[in-house]
């Protein structure tokens, strides 16, 4: 087992750990690694339970702190010098300032929602305590030779002067120093003292020597940003006073802080990712192009709750069932990511391949909660499947449900009513009956599918049916097309409750008959 690769008695050390979790507890272990016994990991082991609380199985998080722990034993050996010197009281303010310092870092860190973020507040935040310039350059796409850049500045107005110099000197992968060395080796670049023998020794540019004089750089470090063993970017901090050199307690503290920078970077990286996916996903599971109805416009909204890292349950979908008809359909399966993704899928696939066949209203329903039964017992579904028929200057509709909030017809004069009757929702009973529902839609009037999203709100923000009909009704009346009474309907919304606070996805479909 992975156990018996660890030397001694970790093995059994570990195991008894996941022993603890098995029995529900959380235990922290500090630990060498088995692949590389030069690092050392710090593992959170820690209990997984099922939606009855129950344990079921234990998980293992781990990450390498040995980078942590020798900037940390950096930093005691440099206390460990001053207090041999004397200097106990000057070491414990300036010990007290790095790690009020490091704290300010974590929690800038913590409050950073993408990468992009993450890059512009820590060169705010790196300012003047760790020098009078910073910047940090991040490769945000590993094929990409290029990093993006952000920097920050003791006088704000020099940032604008920093982007230009980047483009009169604009980044060389090749460089023989700086940051395009730091990021090519992962070695890190301390230049203390910044003169004409140094710069000669680097072969810097009669243009570029001018530009050091100009902006009077004294000092400099450049330190690597690396995250799993990959360098992912570099950190400079520059001093252009006389009155302050870097020494290796900043080159540590710089170390110090460009590790937590690239745990930022990587946890929002994967952040981001993930909802690449699953917003890629959640595409892929609605119609990317609506069709064209005769005597009808049509628009559609999609709001996903939370983050956006997960796939949602709600769907909607709108196609041509022949030469005559059209299909509106809404629904919302129960639960979210890859399960809900796969009935959606199952769903709108059915749907459309009973109407196609020529199924009629019940039947498609019928078929659909056969097939959860069949394939996902455990899962259930609400629907609302509808066709309607250009005739004349209006569209018959017929439209039957399952489970689902019932459609709101709102009409040309500003009056609303529901469309369809109630059924039972899928995939709980065998046997189940639909009944379908006809009205007429004429010029001026609007039909509106929705998901329970819009109403499944936290008391005391809770929507009744009554007062939902009276703001549909209220948002679609003096708009003139499908886009503007969806873009009134999420209004409405919003002002009843701001999408960010809300905790359900929400899907709508509006059609507006055409006057």
């Amino acid at each position: 087992s992975p156990l018996d690769l660890l030397p001694g008695d970790e093995g059994k050390e570990l195991e008894e750990h996941f022993r603890a979790a098995l029995a529900g507890e959380t235990r922290e272990y500090l630990h060498p690694g088995i692949r590389h016994p030069s690092a050392t990991w710090r593992s959170l082991i820690m209990p997984l339970h099922d939606a009855a609380g129950a344990v079921i199985g234990g998980m293992v998080v781990s990450r390498d702190v040995e980078p942590e722990i020798q900037a940390v034993r950096a930093l005691e050996r440099s206390e460990e010098e001053a207090a041999v010197a004397g200097w106990t009281a000057e070491l414990e303010r300036r010990r007290r300032e790095r790690f009020e310092f490091l704290a300010e870092i974590n929690e800038v860190l913590a409050n950073c929602s993408d990468r992009r973020e993450v890059m512009q507040s820590i060169v705010q935040a790196a300012v003047p305590r760790l020098g009078d310039w910073c910047a940090i350059h991040v490769l945000l796409d590993p094929a990409d030779p290029v990093p993006a850049v952000e920097f920050g500045h003791i006088d704000p107005s020099m940032v604008s002067y920093a982007r230009e110099l980047q483009e009169r000197f604009p980044f060389d992968p090749d460089d023989p120093s700086g940051v395009p060395h730091v990021i090519r080796t992962g070695k890190t670049e301390l230049f203390t003292d910044i003169d004409d023998t140094l710069l000669k020794e680097l072969q810097v540019s009669e243009e570029a020597v001018e530009e050091v004089h100009r902006l009077g750089l004294r000092s400099a470090i450049t330190v690597p940003v690396v995250k799993r063993g990959r360098v992912i970017g570099a950190m400079q901090f520059v001093l252009s006073s006389d009155e302050r050199k870097y020494g290796d307690e900043d080159l540590t503290l710089a170390m110090a802080v460009a590790g937590r920078v690239a745990a930022s970077l990587d946890n929002r990286r994967l952040a981001e990712r993930q909802r690449e996916i699953a917003a890629t996903l959640q595409r892929s599971l609605l119609p990317a192009v609506l069709p064209d109805i005769p005597g009808a416009e049509v628009a559609e909204r999609y709001w996903a709750a939370g983050e956006g890292n997960d796939v949602g349950g709600d769907f909607y979908d709108v196609f041509a069932v022949d030469e005559t008809s059209y299909a509106v359909v809404i629904g919302d399966v129960c639960g979210s990511g890859p399960e809900a993704a796969a009935v959606t899928s199952l769903a709108r696939h059915n749907i459309r391949a009973n109407a196609w066949r020529g199924d009629d209203h019940a039947s498609v329903l019928r078929d659909l909660n056969f097939a959860m039964l069949q394939t996902w017992p455990d899962t259930i579904c609400t629907v609302a499947f509808g066709t309607v028929t250009p005739s004349g200057e209006g569209i018959d509709l017929t439209m039957a449900v399952a489970g689902h909030p019932l459609p709101v017809v709102v009409r040309a004069d500003g009056t609303a009513e529901r469309a369809g009757r109630p059924g039972l929702l899928l995939g709980v009973f065998d046997m189940t009956y639909h009944r379908s529902a006809s009205t007429r839609l004429e010029s001026g009037d609007t039909l509106v599918l929705f998901t329970d999203g819009i109403t499944d709100i936290p008391p005391p923000s809770w929507m009744d049916e009554e007062t939902l009909v009276a703001m549909l009704a209220d948002a679609v009346s003096g708009t003139s097309s499908a886009d503007e009474a969806a873009d009134a309907i999420s209004a409405a919304c919003a002002r009843h409750v701001p999408f960010e606070r809300r905790q359900d996805d929400i899907a709508l479909v509006v059609l507006r008959v055409g006057s």
